[in-house]
């Protein structure tokens, strides 16, 4: 057996075993271990999220919009998590971006829908 362990389970590896590296060779995974610690499926792509391994699906924020993980980018506008291209104006449909907005009456509207009203 192997004096190194398991990231996961923190048992050791058998001699014959082929571990999966982690964070650039840092870390050995079981390739059995190598599930995601929320929901158990199995992993292609790895996210750590307090220190334990995730799907993106699990460990992203999800989009307001249209409920997918957001993984790169992301707009915050109060508790809400969007992506910067579901991030749009609901009276005239323009993206906002990274563009200035202002809320009123609980939705966010681009500066021109919000100068209107």
């Amino acid at each position: 057996m192997s004096e190194e362990v398991c990231y996961v389970c923190k048992k050791p590896f058998e001699d014959d075993e082929d571990p999966i590296e982690i964070m650039k060779g840092k870390y050995l995974v079981h390739e059995d271990c190598f599930v995601c610690a929320e929901c158990g499926e199995p992993l292609e792509k790895y996210f750590m999220k307090d220190k334990k391994l995730m799907c993106k699906s699990c460990a992203c924020p999800k989009c307001k919009v249209c409920g997918e993980a957001i993984e790169g980018k992301i707009i915050r506008v109060e508790e809400d998590r969007y992506h910067p291209d579901c991030f749009k104006c609901p009276e005239c449909g323009t993206v906002i971006g990274t563009n200035d907005y202002k809320i009123r009456d609980g939705k966010v509207l681009c500066m021109a829908c919000a100068d209107k009203q």
